[in-house]
């Protein structure tokens, strides 16, 4: 399901952010937490950015008691639910991304049924680039 997938994507860059401090950086600089489906995750995300201790002692620096949870179970149970490879970062970002991408070629879809001719060109502009943008496969950068 989509809603999986994004589950399992905002999981593992949260996992991997909190295991390498430089897959963190690297991450940091690619997407923000407005990427985030779940606003708990984006929450988790914003408060792990700065910091610069991972596992158990990054655990121990967030003070408030649900991101402590959510983390720890995280830590816990990420192998266990996605199995041992975490795959590759860019991928989980590039499904984010898509998520944002399929959500607004829904939107100008919907108006171009209501739209008058002034804003059809733009429209249809915007959508074939969406397009391109979502069968060329994940971005770097």
């Amino acid at each position: 399901s989509v809603r999986g997938k994004i589950v399992k994507a905002e999981e593992s860059l949260l996992y991997l952010m909190a295991t390498n401090l430089e897959r963190r950086h690297e991450i940091a600089i690619h997407i923000d937490s407005s990427l985030f489906q779940t606003a708990e995750n984006g929450q988790l995300f914003d408060t792990i950015i700065p910091l610069s201790e991972i596992n158990n002692d990054l655990l121990a620096t967030l003070s408030d008691a649900n991101q402590r949870r959510m983390l720890g179970q995280l830590l816990v149970e990420y192998h266990n639910k996605y199995g041992e490879k975490t795959g590759e970062w860019q991928d989980y970002v590039h499904a984010l991304r898509q998520v944002r991408v399929d959500s607004r070629i829904r939107e100008i879809k919907e108006q171009l049924k209501v739209s008058d001719s002034t804003h059809t060109g733009a429209l249809l502009q915007e959508l074939g680039e969406l397009i391109k943008q979502s069968q060329g496969g994940r971005q770097h950068g």
